[in-house]
């Protein structure tokens, strides 16, 4: 399972985050900022994950926050009830929210998780509309092919953004 990736065959592009749709990225990020600020208020885990289970209207969301918290009210921590969900939630993230578990700022690695699945959303929006624009101009000029490649790299700068989440990446652990 790929948690980002950008890649290039021809002239299809294709962007995967965290193996989620966008909607879910964006159901999973609200989730992580609404018990960061609940965990961060002092709201015991077991009554953060109930109030996050009754304001869920997304039903497939629910039945896994239902899950979770019925193992985290078992006695199970919040990172082992992840880890039973591995088509959700890759490595990283479980083993983050384990160690801000263990390190008594859960809060703290919430937040920031959410933010990274925040710009991994707005990474693969960049993307996509890139794509969707080369695609035009592909098809304006079809015995431009190679050129609309370069344009494309070109244009998205991909090297720049590697670098630059690679260093995102890297500033984050170092906090």
């Amino acid at each position: 399972r790929v948690v980002s990736a950008v890649a290039f065959s021809g002239s299809l592009l294709i962007a995967v985050g965290m193996g989620l749709s966008l909607t879910q990225q964006f159901d999973w990020m609200f989730f992580g900022y609404a018990l960061a600020t609940l965990i961060s208020a002092g709201i015991p885990m077991v009554e953060a994950l109930t109030a996050l289970v009754d304001q869920t209207e997304n039903q497939s969301l629910k039945v896994i926050l239902v899950e979770i918290r019925e193992q985290v009210n078992q006695g199970k921590t919040l990172g082992d009830s992840l880890r039973k969900h591995p088509k959700v939630f890759d490595t990283l993230y479980v083993n983050l929210v384990a160690a801000g578990e263990v390190g008594g700022v859960l809060d703290t690695v919430m937040s920031r998780l959410a933010v990274y699945i925040e710009k991994n959303i707005k990474l693969i929006r960049f993307l996509m509309e890139h794509h969707h624009n080369a695609k035009s101009r592909m098809h304006k000029d079809e015995g431009a092919i190679g050129t609309m490649r370069h344009d494309l790299k070109r244009s998205m700068n991909l090297d720049r953004v590697d670098r630059a989440r690679g260093v995102w990446i890297a500033q984050w652990f170092a906090r």
